[in-house]
């Protein structure tokens, strides 16, 4: 019965090591029929700014004859010189490491967020009140991220632009502008979907639906908390396309004549435009645009409320922005699992 070692995962563990730290090498799930080995992974270790160690080890062949010629006559037994190598390069393991990329920008602001957030990488942060600061850690101003639900922040700055232009008012109901006759969903107004008291389920069951299934979708739904605030990118996502038909073109284009280009957003896109959620969730922008836009809205839009927040994430992408009405705004975007949201508020409150 061939088998094959997997030792250096299991003893990464035992040292506190955890899955992704630097990207796991790891092929412990191939074991090729003839030679029957497999090549064990020792996490990627970064040792300075650039430099990468990598420590690969190659583990007994179940053919005595071949381990005999590898390791020695005992098949079975590693030879001293590679049980001392190992150990060796367990020790560097453990010896604590500084930073990989010092953070550059707003130190202060730095260490406002990353204890949240350490775990993460290429981390961005902007506070906008009186002036603007920024800290960076293994990113740029202009490094692209996927937003995800800060998306909806320019889809419903697209609908008070409409309302002034006197194209839709808030009482526009939904069914005057796209299909969904004969559902309860063709008597939500435009202002419902804004603010997310329209009833609409959070979001399909289908990743990335095209047009005619998001309108299957809505017509489908009970609405059955309208008037409750519950956020909702199926409500967000028919907002933004009623707002196209109403200006008479296409969500993309409506996103980039109305807000991109006048608002001078260049890094700013949606990510596929054949995806009916894009309205809601389909952003990719940077740091530097997301400031921007949150600056006008800070000094543009009359509040009435208190402080809010918004967040999303996606696979290896999170996003968050904190805003203090007339006054401050955070926002955090990151590549990696561990939400941001706690970050922009802790970054928020600190003036």
């Amino acid at each position: 019965m061939p088998w094959c070692w997997n030792a250096p995962i299991s003893a990464a563990s035992r040292l506190g090591i955890p899955p992704g730290f630097g990207g796991w090498d790891d092929r412990n799930d191939h074991c090729r029929r003839g030679s029957r080995r497999r090549v064990l992974g020792v996490p990627v270790v970064r040792a300075g700014a650039g430099a990468r160690l990598v420590v690969q080890l190659v583990a007994r062949r179940t053919d005595p004859p071949d381990c005999a010629r590898m390791f020695g006559s005992k098949v079975g037994r590693l030879p001293m010189r590679y049980v001392v190598f190992v150990i060796a390069i367990l020790l560097v393991l453990t010896a604590p490491t500084p930073p990989l990329i010092p953070p550059r920008g707003d130190s202060e602001l730095a260490a406002q967020v990353t204890p949240h957030i350490h775990q993460n990488r290429m981390i961005a942060v902007l506070a906008v009140d009186r002036e603007v600061s920024f800290a960076l850690i293994e990113s740029t101003l202009t490094t692209p991220y996927r937003v995800d639900t800060l998306t909806e922040m320019f889809t419903v700055e697209l609908f008070y632009n409409a309302v002034r232009r006197g194209e839709v008012t808030g009482s526009t109901k939904l069914g005057s502008l796209i299909d969904v006759a004969g559902s309860p969903a063709a008597d939500v107004t435009l202002r419902e979907l804004a603010e997310h008291r329209g009833g609409l389920a959070p979001t399909t069951d289908i990743a990335e639906p095209n047009y005619q299934e998001l309108l299957q979708r809505a017509k489908a739904d009970p609405l059955a908390s309208r008037g409750e605030v519950n956020p909702s990118q199926l409500g967000i996502a028919l907002l933004g396309h009623a707002l196209a038909v109403a200006a008479e073109t296409d969500y993309p284009t409506l996103l980039r004549t109305r807000l991109l280009v006048p608002m001078e957003l260049q890094n700013t896109r949606i990510s596929n435009e054949f995806d009916a959620l894009a309205p809601a969730n389909g952003g990719i922008s940077t740091v530097q645009d997301v400031g921007r836009f949150l600056r006008y809205v800070l000094l543009a839009r009359e509040w009435e409320g208190t402080e809010w927040s918004l967040s999303g994430g996606q696979p290896d992408f999170q996003s968050a922005v904190a805003v203090q009405p007339k006054q401050r705004a955070v926002v955090v975007l990151s590549r990696g699992d561990i939400p941001v949201e706690k970050a922009a508020l802790e970054a928020l409150h600190h003036d």
